[in-house]
């Protein structure tokens, strides 16, 4: 997939996950069509599915470094931001097609699009932290 077809997934993914927040079952055809003015292609559509679905899998393993790299409670946290870094980090720690720095600089743009002013240092800080003691440390690279 193209980068700016697969940083068009990550957003559509996203949305998909806040969205899972509020309801068990979000309705994803009326999500895809808020998000686009013009028609979601289908492997674009599949792709933000499938990365839904593996974030999902692997939620309660990301929550847990959420809270284990945060300084507040996981409810503390903004909705918009946690999504952001289940997605991310599912991306940084499971996708090994994925360099973990962009998977950083995509959270990072989400973040400076859909969160507050500020959220996208805490989410960048998180991140690095993740990155240099899990992974860095993982590969004997400093």
């Amino acid at each position: 997939m193209k980068p700016n077809s697969r940083s068009k997934a990550r957003e559509l993914a996203l949305a998909l996950l806040f969205q899972d927040h509020f309801q068990e079952e979000p309705p994803l055809e009326e999500t895809f069509e808020l998000l686009q003015e013009e028609a979601v292609s289908p492997s674009l559509k599949e792709k933000a599915l499938e990365l839904r679905k593996k974030v999902k899998e692997r939620e309660r393993d990301l929550e847990e470094i959420i809270e284990e790299y945060s300084k507040w409670r996981k409810e503390r946290i903004d909705l918009v931001d946690r999504a952001i870094l289940k997605l991310a980090l599912y991306e940084m720690l499971y996708d090994p097609t994925i360099p973990p720095a962009v998977a950083i600089d995509e959270a990072i743009e989400l973040a400076k699009k859909y969160s507050s002013s500020k959220a996208y240092k805490f989410i960048n800080g998180l991140l690095d932290r993740v990155k240099k003691e899990r992974l860095e440390k993982s590969h004997g690279t400093t």
